[in-house]
This record gives structure tokens, sequence and C-alpha cells, in this order.
């Protein structure tokens, strides 16, 4: 997390985006020659050129945490600018894929409506306390800024709480530390979505042959 600090850190949507879909598919595919679920690599910041090797996860290429780091600590060296400027709000897509990252990730969602809003809380969440504290989406929403408890499978969201709007820092890392759940048990998760009938419709085929179907 450490190094990670000197990167730009994207999180992409692999089957939710076509047009990123094929950049990832530019970068790395399995051995069925097609898009897997999950893709690593670092890249220049022209996007073009790929630091390290790529692959499905960063173990493809480093034994362990300590050389991860140590090899991004490299690489960053040649690309690194101690003025960052202004950062924006890390935002997902849409509410739709927000609600459902918020359910895996357990964490909370914050809806975000306005730009002055956007402006405000991306002022706060870089600040270490509320680092990868909660999930972030801009859409339609009368209260400005909304708190939003997913539900288990990430297929609806309770709203919580309406943020005011002279919310600081540890006020708000304190809230969302509240409506955390945790990290899922990856099995018995997806046998209770089966035994539900809870279905995740992509927006393009899945084409992972390791990745279940539902």
């Amino acid at each position: 997390m450490k190094a990670s600090r000197k990167w730009v850190c994207a999180r992409l949507a692999t089957y939710e985006n076509a047009a990123e879909a094929k950049v990832l598919e530019r970068i790395f595919v399995g051995r069925s020659g097609k898009l897997e679920n999950t893709v690593f690599a670092m890249l220049t910041p022209d996007g073009k050129t790929i630091l390290g090797r790529a692959g499905r996860s960063p173990r493809f290429s480093y034994g362990d945490a300590a050389e991860l780091a140590a090899a991004m600590d490299y690489y960053a060296q040649a690309y690194l600018k101690k003025d960052w400027g202004e950062r924006g709000l890390p935002k997902v897509q849409d509410y739709r894929l927000a609600l459902n990252i918020a359910a895996c990730d357990g964490l909370p969602l914050i809806l975000v409506g306005s730009d002055a809003w956007e402006e405000r809380l991306a002022r706060l969440v870089w600040q270490k306390s509320l680092l990868g504290q909660a999930i972030f989406v801009r859409g339609s929403s009368r209260h400005g800024a909304t708190l939003i408890l997913p539900d288990q499978f990430g297929l609806s969201g309770k709203m919580l709480y309406r943020l005011p709007q002279d919310i600081k820092a540890d006020q708000l890392a304190e809230l969302l530390a509240n409506y955390q759940s945790g990290p899922k048990d990856a099995r018995s998760h997806i046998r209770e979505g089966i035994l539900q009938g809870v279905n995740w419709e992509t927006r393009i085929p899945v084409t992972d042959p390791h990745s279940p179907r539902r």
C-alpha cells in the first residue's frame, strides 16, 4: 500500500465496459486467448508500455508483497513527480456497478449529486484516514451526498444518511467505519447466491473459463 502511493491505481471494469475490455485484452489474455476476469500490469504514464510483466495477478511475476513493492518503487523513480496537483474524486462509472463493488468490498457507498459535493469530497478522501474507506459514484441525488448501504449481493441499497455540508474528514472516517462489513468467504457467498437464485448480468459476455456464471 505504501508503494502504491507513488502510482495512479486504476480499477477497471472488465466485463462491465466494452472499451476498457479492449484495453485489457491488449495487456494480457490467458491460455484461452480471451479476456480473463482479472488483469494486473504496471504501465508507463501514457499507458502504452508495460513495466515488468503483466498477468492475471501480481503473483504471476512477483513471489510476495515485498518483491512487488520493490518493483513498484524501482519503476516509479523514472516517472515520479513531487507535485501531483489536485486529485479528483475516485468514482465508479455508474450506480449499478458501484453498488455491486461496494457489496463485494464490504464498504458503504456514497452517492454524489452535484459538482460542489464532488469537489468537497475530493478534498477529504485523499487524506490517510479515508483512503479506501468507501465507494463513490456520481448520480442523481436531491440530498447532495448520501451514504448508502448495499445489500449482501449488491443488487439493491438502503439510504442511511445525508452528509452535512460541513462534515470533516475525521467525522466522515468514523461514520464510514460503522458500515464496513469486512471480507466475505467466497465459497459460502457463491453458494448462498445460487440458493437464492441471484444472477448478475454483465454488460459484455464473460470469457474467463475460470469464472462462475452466477
